[in-house]
């Protein structure tokens, strides 16, 4: 009780010191209830304090709202939810141990908003602690957006998904006003792997993914390893969502792997349309402005209604930002020889290609043929294998490692030959299951097991070769 009964000239020390250990610990307030330049990242989340009863002596002093909130954030010393304390003792430091035994899966149905806030809302917890403590959005993104350079960066891909895809900027926009997280926070997180390259700092954008095709009379699959930041294990789930229209009508319907506070469609994904992908990153060096970033082409792609309407999609105008590979499966496509695909996807400075793009197919296995890729069986990684361009060459050291060690196998086959391949840890340093370790900062959050036979999809959330699928959904052959 003494702090109570100081002069007031030593309650405004005292205010100054609880200031100081404000920013150290939460970083410097922004107007928008972010942070600027966080001193200690674990400890940030966006400003969303519910009602503090002060004491008299405090409540009664006069102070700027920046002091307000610095204030504010020190009764709470330790920012980052309960649960994920409790969880961390059960799981230990290592943040991709996290998250192995559970995976939500939401249902929601609305408006692109509507959807957007359902799901900032339902998982508000995981979005706002995934948001609170990935360093890279303080240190880097946010003060980087925040010079004049940045902010014709960010401007310039704001603009174009408001002019091309708006329906998608409502959704980013109710996943913030759902989550409690900025907007401007948000729409950066989408927007993350262009600025990380553009910035010359890849390590920034975990490289990843893993994918398996088999086509052969006996077994149709497609495997998926979805790396990404070990961060992001513990707070991702899935999306089972309904797009309408205004007037009730149904515009898209999907299930998709989705990253804390950020749009399905970047992992893996079906839809109403029998259409499932997958999607790998990669890491040219160059990247277009002005353009629609990945994370939100990638969405779009979750309304496509057949083949020709997928490739409308990754050709709009003005193209693709930074590029990727899109591994997908027309499971209603008449000619089922090429239902098995691979779009390798770059965005383009020429002005009258909105996005290269090269098409490659996984052709059912002909015994008469040779055995290599594209012969029944293909794998992609997280660099270009057709499309000829300079790519950075920190972020494909983990493919080239994961990639010579897949040829190592036998031509997989089979589910437990596909399994064995994603679960493969041979490679201490770049392994294919991937766990954080001094040179591969990749963590595996998730393994897909597309069974197109049995029309299944099978999720694991630990090594595929020592478990078995914590969550398994049909894929329905009609919506």
């Amino acid at each position: 009780m003494f702090f109570w009964t100081m002069p007031d000239r030593w309650i405004g020390l005292a205010h100054l010191v609880v200031f100081i250990f404000g920013v150290l610990f939460n970083g410097l307030p922004h107007a928008d209830g972010s942070v600027i330049v966080p001193f200690w990242p674990l400890q940030m989340r966006p400003f969303n304090t519910p009602s503090i009863k002060l004491p008299p002596q405090l409540a009664q002093q006069q102070f700027p709202e920046p002091l307000v909130r610095a204030l504010l954030r020190t009764w709470r010393p330790y920012n980052i939810p309960k649960s994920y304390q409790i969880q961390r003792r059960m799981t230990g430091s290592n943040p991709c141990a996290s998250g192995s035994h559970s995976l939500p899966l939401i249902n929601v149905r609305g408006t692109n908003y509507q959807v957007g806030f359902e799901t900032g809302r339902l998982m508000r917890e995981h979005i706002q602690a995934f948001y609170a403590s990935f360093a890279p959005m303080h240190h880097k993104f946010l003060p980087f957006i925040r010079t004049d350079k940045g902010r014709r960066i960010f401007d310039g891909y704001l603009n174009a998904v408001r002019d091309v895809v708006p329906q998608y900027l409502e959704e980013i926009r109710g996943i913030s006003d759902g989550s409690g997280v900025p907007f401007e926070q948000v729409f950066c997180m989408h927007i993350r792997s262009e600025i990380s390259l553009i910035l010359r700092q890849g390590h920034y954008e975990t490289p990843a993914c893993s994918t398996v095709f088999v086509n052969r009379p006996e077994a149709e699959i497609v495997g998926h390893n979805e790396d990404n930041d070990p961060e992001m294990k513990a707070r991702s789930y899935m999306v089972s969502a309904e797009i309408l229209a205004e007037n009730g009508t149904l515009l898209e319907k999907f299930t998709a792997f989705s990253y804390p506070g950020c749009l399905p469609g970047n992992a893996f994904s079906f839809n109403r349309a029998g259409i499932i992908f997958t999607v790998n990153s990669e890491s040219p060096i160059e990247i277009p402005t002005n353009k629609i970033p990945r994370y939100i082409m990638n969405r779009a792609l979750l309304s496509a209604e057949s083949p020709e309407d997928f490739e409308r999609i990754i050709s709009t105008p003005p193209g693709l930002a930074q590029g990727c590979s899109i591994n997908v499966v027309f499971t209603r496509n008449p000619n089922d020889s090429i239902k098995m695909r691979n779009y390798e996807l770059l965005g383009s400075f020429d002005a009258t290609i909105p996005t290269v793009i090269d098409r490659a197919a996984t052709f059912p296995y002909d015994l008469s043929k040779p055995n290599m890729e594209g012969n029944g069986y293909m794998y992609h990684w997280n660099k270009y294998e057709r499309i000829r361009v300079k790519q950075n060459p920190d972020n494909i050291v983990s493919s080239v490692h994961r990639q010579n060690r897949a040829k190592q196998f036998p031509v997989p086959q089979n589910v437990e030959n596909v399994l064995n391949i994603l679960g493969d840890t041979a490679d201490a340093d770049y392994p294919i299951y991937r766990t954080p370790n001094e040179k591969d900062g990749g963590c595996t959050i998730a393994v897909a097991l597309f069974d197109l036979r049995n029309m299944t999809l099978s999720v694991y959330r630990d090594n595929p070769k020592t478990s078995s699928p914590l969550l398994t959904l049909p894929i329905p052959k009609l919506f």
